[in-house]
Formats: structure tokens, C-alpha cells, sequence
């Protein structure tokens, strides 16, 4: 319980989980925390994440995540990205 607050202020935290993006992003956030979203590449998924980043302060941005050492889609990620953060 409350173990975020033995978390060192300088540590950016990477939120990995879709459906709880909001409320974890939110947490961290309001604890002081600076925040990154972690997307497995589909672009659907990553508006989401910026949606939701571009509402959180000390967001710091996104990063492609692969859960199975699966790069084949990172260079369609950096492109996609980088064109809705545009």
C-alpha cells in the first residue's frame, strides 16, 4: 500500500496499461511524478495514449513496447507517431 510513495521524485514512470491509462497516468501525476506512455505499436492504441498524455501534466511522451522481441512494426510506429504528434 502506498509503496509510489518510496519511489525516488526523478524517476519517470512508464504506464503500459491501456485501459487504466487514464486513472494511472492521473496517479503518478498527481504524486509528482513525470510519466510515459507505453504502446505496443498499433496506431489506434497510440492515439489513445496521446489523447491521453496531452491531458496529464509532467507527460514526457510514448514509447514503443514490444511484449514478445517483436520490432517489425517500430519503424511503422516512429512514423506513425510522429505524424499524429504533428
Amino acid at each position: 500500500v502506498d509503496s509510489w510513495k518510496y519511489i525516488p521524485k526523478d524517476m519517470i514512470i512508464v504506464c503500459w496499461y491501456y485501459s487504466r491509462r487514464d486513472l494511472s497516468l492521473k496517479h503518478f501525476s498527481d504524486n509528482g511524478f513525470r510519466t510515459i506512455g507505453s504502446c505496443s505499436g498499433n496506431l489506434d492504441t497510440a492515439r489513445g495514449w496521446l489523447k491521453s498524455l496531452e491531458k496529464t501534466p509532467n507527460a514526457t511522451g510514448i514509447m514503443y513496447t514490444t511484449w514478445g522481441a517483436n520490432y517489425d512494426g517500430l519503424a511503422d510506429f516512429g512514423k506513425g507517431v510522429s505524424g499524429l504528434t504533428k
